[in-house]
């Protein structure tokens, strides 16, 4: 186990001093209380409450039901509350948009852990103001996260976000459960420190406006000899530089591979968050996959040295220390300083003092990208810095100057116009028909076929002359104004389909030599529900020309298929009736047969007993599993939700479902998957929006659970395994601490929203109380 850096408990202490000192002063000011007659203060105090309440009264305009609770079987015993045990903690945490206040529920679980669940308090009853303004109650019988009793530190803590829109904040709630020991914590986020109060059961609550990722909170406690422990939930300490947008910041590290002796190597890179990398038009062609960083640059460990650069956004396709890409153009002076040496920024703009890391002494200030690097001046210890002056590569090669002029400034946006890619097909609209037409045998709206010829895109390259140059394209949707096709998006709004980006298309060569497949679109009741059923499967297609009949195989007993222009066909059947892999076989005019092919790789992928892991999703939605399966010698590794008794992926764009599972690993059809002979040791992964492309479009409402519990959209999914002997995995994120009891050595948690920065710890109790201890950073860099 690494131990924790001195500096962290010479913080912790000095952000003791500084809260004990701030409110000293608070009761210094407040001294004049003590000189009014008590009668007066009491009917003061009064008053407050009364105006409190109707403050309160004035944000919330109504109660609304209360939030259902999650289906048992999604509830591990370690995260269910035992009747009875619950009770308020009365922090009484003001809200900062004068709603009711806050606290936290503490409990026990039925294997005895700590439980907690954050909220705001009306009428002694725990709840949530949606973002409609309504309250409503949380479930008595649930927590928001539950861990093992701790002897020191804290039992429980996190930062938890809360999605503000309308007259709401967005909010970052830092709380926990203290240890015993613990006297007195500190919170400290956005640069605001906070005193808080311990509760009953040592619960400690603090509220920030913003996220978490632009607070950085973390909480300092001390215990009774006055040994501070400090917990972070949105970064492990590092060196932290603001960008000039004010969002996502940058840090440094020191490079020590294949490095020189007696040179010290430095770079800067950008963080990730919901704007780094930049994000690109969803429908550009072109993906940022990864934050800006810049180049390596080493100098004398006993000197100073620096480079100034402006960096713009390019199409690059290739990178060796550093990446720049389709991010925003900046001006970034970087390098390094001998220790305790004062940097300075002295121009552009009043001189001010440059923070340099302790651990690597590296420094970068990162300016707005219309600055000219030829303007920027640095000093360390009130001597000029020359930039590229004793700057050399990693062997300490020299490096080439500067060019005399910087590249221009331009915006992402111009680049991402050029080298966008275009749609690859081209709607001949004169061909546009309703090739089919089909009734909902469930009574919803009727359905539609439409089909098109379409030519290939000619800005796009040619792959030679055996390439198709016509399409025949189809698209599905229900009827709508202006001879539009639409489909229901989620919350209720139908979204127009467009003829470039909507469309299934095949050349007629292909079709003529292959056989065709079908597409299927699975509609739920409800898809917000951890109940949601198959409400029906329309299934779609088109086989090209001279295809005599067809038949629908996977759908029950074979299903003839009526069949339109080029082949087209178009049917709707109850979700019951459609959960396999679906084939269409058809018979050609000249006799010959032929079926499409199905995903075999997903076959092994199923729902064994005691092979899998359920949990709850944050939204109540159908539950989240993760598992492992196996038919004969094939096995499959899986996470997906789990919908009518099968594994399913539910789109989050339009609510359609998809059986099988949402990312699976297996081997080939005909192959037998065997893995390498490993001791079992604990391991995990996580994924999630944190570490995936950010792209810009049109802004979704938020669907009716995200109103009811402020939850954010997106998941992120932490999975992992344990060796036999592992009886409790604890797992420590920006968000929460959890424990949790693995199953057939499985263990998964499930977050609402992204984690861009921090850590997350993964720990495995065995039997005789010893641990495993496993860690990584909470999003990929």
């Amino acid at each position: 186990m690494t131990p924790r850096p001195r500096i962290l408990d010479e913080v912790g202490a000095e952000l003791v001093r500084a809260a004990r000192a701030d409110e000293a002063a608070a009761r210094a000011r407040r001294g004049w209380l003590a000189r009014i007659p008590r009668a007066v203060v009491l009917g003061f105090g009064a008053a407050l409450l009364l105006a409190a309440g109707a403050v309160a009264a004035g944000l919330v305009i109504g109660r609304d039901d209360p939030i259902p609770p999650a289906p048992a079987d999604q509830v591990p015993a370690e995260l269910a509350p035992v009747p009875g045990t619950a009770k308020l903690n009365e922090l009484n945490v003001p809200d900062p948009d004068g709603g009711p206040a806050w606290d936290v529920r503490t409990s026990r679980s039925t294997t005895g852990a700590v439980c907690a669940t954050v909220g705001q308090v009306l009428d002694g009853e725990l709840g949530l103001v949606g973002l409609d303004r309504r309250f409503r109650a949380l479930p008595a019988g649930a927590a928001d996260t539950c861990s093992t009793p701790q002897p020191h530190g804290a039992t429980l803590a996190g930062a938890r976000a809360f999605q503000g829109g309308g007259r709401l904040s967005a909010l970052t709630v830092v709380n926990g459960v203290a240890a015993p020991d613990v006297r007195e914590v500190i919170a400290v986020g956005g640069g605001r420190t906070q005193r808080l109060k311990l509760g009953p059961d040592h619960a400690f609550l603090a509220i920030f406006k913003g996220s978490p990722d632009q607070l950085r909170p973390r909480v300092v406690l001390t215990d009774a000899t006055g040994k501070t422990t400090t917990l972070r939930f949105a970064d492990t300490g590092e060196y932290l530089a603001p960008d000039p947008s004010g969002g996502a910041p940058w840090t440094v590290r020191r490079e020590t591979v294949r490095v020189q002796s007696g040179l010290r190597c430095v770079q800067a890179q950008r963080q990730r968050g919901p704007d780094s990398p930049t994000p690109l038009p969803a429908h550009s062609g072109v993906v940022n996959f990864s934050p800006p960083s810049v180049p390596l640059r080493c100098g004398a460990q006993d000197r100073a040295f620096l480079d100034v650069r402006r960096f713009v956004p390019f199409n690059q396709r290739s990178g060796q220390t550093s990446w720049w890409g389709l991010n925003a153009a900046r001006t970034i002076a970087w390098g390094a300083a001998p220790p305790g040496a004062v940097v300075e920024l002295q121009a552009p703009g009043p001189a001010r003092r440059i923070a340099v890391d302790e651990r690597t002494h590296a420094f970068v200030v990162i300016l707005d990208g219309h600055v000219d690097p030829r303007t920027v001046r640095l000093t360390v210890d009130g001597r000029p810095l020359t930039p590229l002056t004793g700057v050399t590569g990693r062997r300490g090669n020299p490096l080439e100057p500067a060019p005399a002029t910087p590249p221009a400034w331009r915006s992402v946006a111009s680049v991402v116009e050029r080298v966008a890619i275009p749609d690859p097909f081209v709607a001949d609209r004169a061909t546009v028909r309703i090739a089919r037409q089909a009734d909902d045998p469930t009574g919803g709206a009727a359905w539609r076929l439409r089909s098109w010829r379409a030519g290939q895109n000619a800005k796009l390259p040619s792959n030679g002359p055996n390439q198709e140059r016509e399409f025949r394209c189809f698209q599905i949707g229900h009827p709508g104004p202006g001879g539009t096709l639409v489909l229901p998006q989620p919350g209720g709004r139908d979204r127009t389909l467009d003829l470039a980006r909507d469309a299934y298309c095949n050349g007629p060569k292909w079709l003529a030599k292959h056989a065709g497949g079908a597409i299927s679109r699975v509609e739920v009741d409800d898809p917000l529900s951890a109940h949601a059923r198959p409400l029906r499967t329309v299934v779609a297609g088109l086989l090209g020309a001279g295809v005599r009949s067809a038949e629908l195989l996977g759908a029950g007993a074979p299903r003839p298929l009526a069949l339109g222009p080029d082949g087209t066909f178009l049917l709707v059947v109850p979700g019951d009736e459609a959960f396999g892999e679906l084939r269409v076989r058809q018979t050609r005019t000249d006799g010959t047969v032929r079926t499409s092919r199905a995903n075999d790789l997903a076959a092994p992928c199923r729902l064994q007993p005691g092979r899998n892991v359920r949990v709850a999703d944050p939204d109540g939605g159908p539950p989240w599993v993760y598992g492992r399966s196996s038919i004969g010698d094939r096995s499959c590794a899986f996470t997906a939700r789990a919908i009518a008794g099968r594994l399913a992926y539910l789109n989050p764009e339009d609510a359609t479902v998809m059986f099988g599972p949402g990312s699976y690993s297996s081997a080939p059809p005909g192959t037998r998957s065997r893995r390498p002979s490993r001791k079992p040791r604990l391991r995990f992964g996580v994924s999630g929006p944190g570490s995936e492309p950010a792209w810009t479009g049109p802004d979704a409402p938020p669907l009716a659970p995200q109103i009811a519990r402020r939850t954010l959209p997106g998941r992120t999914i932490v999975t992992g395994e344990a060796p036999p002997d592992v009886v409790t995995v604890t797992i420590r994120t920006p968000r929460d601490v959890r424990t949790v009891k693995p199953v057939g050595g499985l263990f998964m948690a499930v977050y609402d929203g992204a984690f861009y920065t921090g850590e997350i710890v993964v720990t495995g109790r065995r039997a005789d109380g010893t641990t495993l201890t496993e860690r990584q950073p909470a999003t990929y860099r």
